[in-house]
């Protein structure tokens, strides 16, 4: 089923309305709108296609485009993809973000933990933060912060989508 403009809107709208009123400086869940459909349509995408396709017309670089647009910085696009591993098991990956985060779960689901680098962040008020995410669920990492990747139960995809990012987008 074809992605709707309204659905398309409604995801993006819920998501720059939560990173407006955050600000940007924590670590945000969103779980928006019309995301079912988005998801669908990415998942359906990475199933025809190589993980590195995000052009112009794509999904993903439509997605990218309207967050440029709707934000007025640049977005790049990465898709990762996560192998199934047990519960208990080490992180599969680990990574620092360069630059401000929006993860989005295409499918599947995993355990992220999300930790400040360095001092230069204000610690979360209860330490790092540990998640079960799922398809469709959003996260926005500001930059800095140290992502790990683990528990995958079956192979995931998530979309990274970087803010201000220097790249395609």
């Amino acid at each position: 089923m074809p992605l709707s403009a309204e659905d398309f809107e409604a995801f993006l709208s819920d998501v720059v309305l939560c990173l407006s009123i955050q600000h940007r400086g924590r670590v945000v869940v969103v779980w928006p709108r019309g995301a079912d459909a988005v998801v669908e349509t990415l998942s359906d995408h990475y199933e025809r296609q190589s993980a590195a396709d995000a052009g112009d017309g794509s999904p993903p670089g439509r997605l990218a485009a309207r967050l440029k647009e709707l934000l007025g910085e640049a977005v790049t696009v990465t898709c990762r993809a996560l192998s199934a591993r047990g519960s208990g098991s080490d992180p599969e990956l680990i990574y620092r973000t360069e630059s401000d985060t929006l993860l989005l779960t295409i499918r599947g689901g995993f355990r992220l933990r999300v930790s400040p680098f360095d001092a230069a962040h204000e610690p979360e008020p209860l330490g790092p933060l540990t998640l079960r995410l799922r398809a469709g669920e959003v996260i926005y990492t500001p930059r800095g912060f140290i992502c790990e990747f683990s528990e995958a139960r079956a192979r995931c995809l998530l979309l990274e989508l970087s803010l201000g990012a220097q790249g395609s987008g």
